[in-house]
């Protein structure tokens, strides 16, 4: 009510307060804060074990969204992935090793000047021609990538790839269009 800063051209907020006011607003918050109700502590006791459970590596930004802590590596570091991805480091294991993201990995490489390894086929053309036998046999891409070791999706590329004819999830005789 006092304080001009609201709306500083407004003649009634022009009038300067007492020296008594600060005191007084000081006295009136503290005597509504030190008895808050029940609701208020609730609220804070929930923002605060919200603060807690926060997984590490993040932070909340005002509308509560979570958001990525960016990490800066050194120049000394930047080296170090560079040597490790020679080595025969991938990058998904960089990317958790140094806590950056995959595609951040890549630029560094891209910077180093280090050319991106090409994508190794994960299966060979014997396990593909076996695995085509036992899927047009009946055997699930879930089966067939748990007995070979990759991912489902990977057994259903190399499949497709060697012109089988991929069938519908859940349908075992209906190929897709």
């Amino acid at each position: 009510m006092w304080h001009s800063r609201s709306r500083p051209n407004h003649p009634r907020h022009n009038i300067k307060a007492p020296a008594w006011a600060d005191a007084f607003i000081l006295v009136g918050l503290t005597a509504h804060l030190s008895n808050p109700p029940k609701a208020l502590r609730r609220l804070c006791e929930q923002d605060l074990r919200g603060l807690i459970e926060r997984k590490a590596g993040t932070k909340r930004r005002e509308h509560g969204e979570a958001q990525a802590i960016q990490r800066r590596l050194t120049t000394d570091q930047v080296a170090g992935l560079g040597g490790a991805y020679l080595a025969g480091s991938t990058v998904r294991q960089l990317a958790a090793r140094f806590g950056i993201n995959r595609t951040t990995v890549l630029e560094h490489l891209e910077r180093l000047g280090i050319p991106r390894r090409a994508n190794q086929r994960k299966l060979t053309d014997e396990q593909v021609t076996e695995a085509r036998r036992r899927y047009e046999e009946g055997q699930s891409l879930a089966a067939l990538g748990v007995r070979f070791g990759v991912h489902a999706e990977t057994v259903r590329r190399e499949l497709h790839r060697a012109g089988v004819a991929i069938r519908l999830a859940g349908r075992p005789g209906r190929p897709r269009n």
